[in-house]
């Protein structure tokens, strides 16, 4: 099957998450005509505004999937391991779950195997105990629902996916680019920290020419420190940013870290070359006084 026909083929979509980033998502799809099935923690009669919105038909959680080529978990991380197991236990064989979550401690809590370094969708592929494809969890809210381009448009924003199934993620991107987006396969899910909040690709908008580069600069160590800065500056109460100007933000404290690790970097290099010239002086001197 061609790229082209895969578009136009229709999806059984089941969405976890009717939060700002969760409603985004249910918009595009149903936008794009798929047949879109959505939940959340509290009851499905909660949804009917949705429903009137988007067309999206509201479940209960546990059943949201039960028909579903693709579940969508748009989520707090902290809620994954709260998830009702009959919602992965009923869903077909061969549905994709897509995790769209981002994982920040001051909201979720500190959750050990993150802190210890586990990727945070391997860890939600853990708590399912079902593989998961990480996709759209590093574009912003605004930004997904309004920023899609055409193909080859030279302002497309570029969206990395990590999984294992080749299969299923060649279906991801080819949903993404459907999107107006440029997907781009960033490795397997072992991989995917370099997706996580605190990465040089996390909502900064970047084209596909600068996502490449930008997912080899990702800094796993420096990256809880970023992602902290960022998630502290988004959620000050005195001030709302809009998209572009999270973007920037984001796109600032990335560089500024570049700018402090350069220079970390040439102070190592200096102490270094310091250190050689002065044992080079030391073995000089003690040379010159064994001649003596």
């Amino acid at each position: 099957m061609s790229t082209s026909e895969t578009q136009k083929r229709k999806y059984a979509i089941g969405v976890v998450g009717t939060g700002e980033e969760g409603t985004a998502l249910i918009n595009k799809l149903t936008q794009l005509g798929h047949d879109v099935c959505i939940a959340h923690a509290g009851s499905p009669e909660a949804l009917k505004g949705l429903e009137k919105q988007t067309q999206a038909k509201p479940k209960e959680t546990a059943e949201v999937a039960k028909e579903a080529d693709l579940l969508f978990l748009s989520i707090p991380m902290k809620e994954v391991q709260n998830l009702p197991k009959e919602l992965t236990d009923t869903c077909p064989k061969n549905c994709i779950i897509v995790d769209v979550c981002n994982y920040f401690p001051s909201r979720d809590g500190k959750i050990k195997e993150i802190e210890d370094g586990m990727p945070e969708s391997v860890w939600v592929s853990k708590q399912l105990g079902k593989p998961v494809i990480k996709a759209l969890n590093t574009i912003l809210t605004e930004c997904l629902e309004n920023c899609g381009r055409p193909k080859n448009a030279s302002d497309r924003i570029a969206v990395p996916i990590s999984g294992d199934d080749p299969t299923a993620k060649n279906m991801i991107v080819e949903l993404v680019d459907s999107m107006g987006f440029d997907a781009y396969d960033a490795g397997d899910l072992a991989l995917s920290w370099r997706l996580q909040p605190g990465s040089p690709v996390y909502g900064t908008n970047l084209d596909l020419k600068q996502l490449i580069p930008s997912l080899s600069r990702a800094n796993k160590e420096a990256m809880p420190r970023l992602r902290d800065e960022a998630y502290r500056k988004m959620t000050e109460s005195d001030k709302h940013l809009n998209w572009q100007e999270m973007v920037k933000m984001l796109r600032e404290t990335f560089e500024d870290q570049e700018k402090e690790l350069g220079k970390s970097e040439l102070n190592k290099s200096s102490a270094t070359s310091g250190g050689q010239q002065n044992q080079q002086q030391t073995q000089q001197q003690a040379a010159s006084e064994t001649q003596a």
